[in-house]
């Protein structure tokens, strides 16, 4: 439903009116006072942005050591290697004053016990077995 014709008159003359009061100079008492511009917030959850950390320096180069025996037998006490059986493998591979790479030794006799395997072939001690690395850091295997 519209709204009646009078209401709609008294509302255009009061538009007419303060009109010409602003024309005249005189503004028209409008508008909302504020006595503070602005709010205090105080969130629970506040918490300072993200800053990124200075980089950390790594040294994880280690100073040069003397090389000292070091007991074997604790690598190997986890798994039973055989040791009687890896040198009777090598001495069947490798003739008298022969030498063989551990590399081709782990390749005709496949590894069972992984790297406990590998600590039993470089610790063979017998009289006639010489295990050595090289220069070139392949370990060598004397009979």
């Amino acid at each position: 439903m519209p709204p009646p014709l009078g209401a709609v008159l008294d509302l255009v003359r009061q538009i007419e009116t303060s009109a010409l009061q602003v024309r005249e100079g005189e503004l028209p008492d409008l508008g909302l006072e504020l006595e503070e511009t602005s709010i205090d917030v105080a969130l629970p959850t506040d918490r300072p942005l993200f800053t990124a950390r200075p980089a950390a320096e790594v040294n994880s180069l280690l100073d040069p050591v003397d090389t000292e025996e070091v007991d074997t037998s604790v690598l190997t006490g986890q798994v039973v290697v055989d040791t009687t059986r890896l040198a009777s493998r090598i001495r069947a591979l490798i003739p008298v004053r022969g030498t063989a790479r551990l590399e081709d030794i782990v390749t005709m006799y496949p590894m069972q016990h992984g790297a406990a395997e590998i600590v039993g072939y470089l610790a063979l001690k017998d009289e006639d077995l010489e295990v050595t690395t090289n220069a070139h850091e392949e370990t060598v295997i004397l009979v």
